[in-house]
């Protein structure tokens, strides 16, 4: 699902073999909150995606970069994951850097963290026990990324190093 301008990148996706199926890139807000909320779980940017599937219910992984993994709460069934580098939440456009904290957030990356929530039902609407969540989203999950998992609230969380309140 996405927008006319992922049209091309969508294609690619369905020429991977992987099995996504094409939600269209011509939705309307109602048609693309609608097979939002038809899905079980949605992996995600921080976007218009991920902001309608916690309107709609539907667990998400969102992936994060230039923007700030502290200002989006998780509801208590959303992972969100970004590199693990200083820049973090610099909210450029375009990054300066050869490589870029979006360049770390590979599907090598992601997918193990994908299929060990799956694994304990993360994605299934049902809360994940802290003791699990702490070894499938804690710090040292993927080297170089980070996630705040379920339960953590956006005031709770640890900004580079200090606490927040």
């Amino acid at each position: 699902i996405g927008g006319p301008q992922e049209t091309a990148f969508t294609r690619a996706l369905l020429q991977s073999g992987v099995g996504f199926i094409d939600g269209g890139t011509d939705r309307s807000t109602d048609e693309f909150a609608a097979l939002v909320a038809s899905c079980d779980w949605m992996l995600t940017s921080d976007s218009l995606g991920y902001h309608v599937a916690c309107a709609v219910g539907t667990p998400a992984l969102c992936l994060v970069g230039p923007t700030s993994p502290w200002e989006l709460d998780l509801y208590g069934m959303n992972q969100v994951v970004h590199a693990d580098v200083d820049c973090i939440a610099c909210y450029l456009a375009q990054c300066p850097l050869t490589s870029s904290c979006m360049d770390r957030l590979t599907a090598k990356a992601i997918w193990p963290i994908v299929d060990r929530a799956n694994e304990l039902g993360a994605f299934d609407g049902e809360v994940v026990p802290s003791a699990d969540v702490g070894r499938v989203f804690g710090p040292g999950v993927m080297p170089g990324l980070k996630t705040r998992p379920t339960g953590e609230s956006s005031t709770q969380s640890t900004v580079r190093g200090r606490s927040s309140v």
